[in-house]
C-alpha cells in the first residue's frame, strides 16, 4: 500500500478525532512526515474549509456549509502575536543542541518584527549565554549547565 501524504491523511481522516493536537500526532506518526509539517498542513487545510478539525466541532457558528468563516483566537495569536511566536520557538529548543542567536532568529522568527524587546527580556535568560562574543539558545537546563561550569556567561 502506498503511503499518503498528510493532506490526503488528514482529508480521510479528519472526522475521526475531537482535538487537533491528537489528530496532528496522529498524522505524524502515520505519515512519517514531521510534527511541524503536520501542523502546518492541518491549519492550511483548516484555514481553507478543506477538512472540519475540533475548531468547527466545538464552534459550529464559524462554519457555514463546510467552510469556515473568521479565526480563533488561537490561530490569531499563533500567527501575529509575536510572544506566542517566541514561546513556541523556546519550547524546540532541544537538550545538548545550542544554536547561535541568528540561526536562533532565522529557524523561529523569520518575517517577525518587534521580536527584540521580548528576547532580551529577563525572563529569557535561562535560555540563552554568551561566550567568544555570541550568544547561544538552548534548553534550559542546558544553558545552565554550561554557565555552572562557567563555559557560558
Amino acid at each position: 500500500m502506498e503511503k499518503q501524504t498528510p493532506t490526503q491523511w488528514y482529508r480521510k481522516n479528519h472526522h475521526l478525532f475531537d482535538n487537533s493536537k491528537s489528530m496532528i500526532n496522529a498524522c505524524h506518526l502515520d505519515t512519517g512526515s514531521s510534527l511541524d509539517i503536520c501542523k502546518r498542513l492541518y491549519n492550511r487545510l483548516i484555514s481553507r474549509g478543506e477538512i472540519m478539525g475540533s475548531l468547527h466541532e466545538k464552534h459550529p457558528h464559524i462554519c457555514s456549509n463546510q467552510q469556515k468563516i473568521g479565526m480563533s483566537e488561537e490561530e490569531l495569536r499563533n500567527r501575529y502575536d509575536v510572544r506566542v511566536i517566541v514561546q513556541q520557538a523556546i519550547d524546540k529548543l532541544q537538550q545538548g543542541i545550542y544554536l547561535e542567536e541568528p540561526e536562533f532568529i532565522r529557524m523561529h522568527l523569520r518575517g517577525l518584527t518587534n521580536f527584540r524587546h521580548i528576547i532580551d527580556h529577563p525572563d529569557m535568560v535561562k535560555y540563552k549565554g554568551r561566550v567568544g562574543g555570541k550568544t547561544y539558545w538552548s534548553h534550559p537546563s542546558s544553558i545552565l549547565k554550561m554557565k555552572e561550569e562557567g563555559i557560558l556567561n
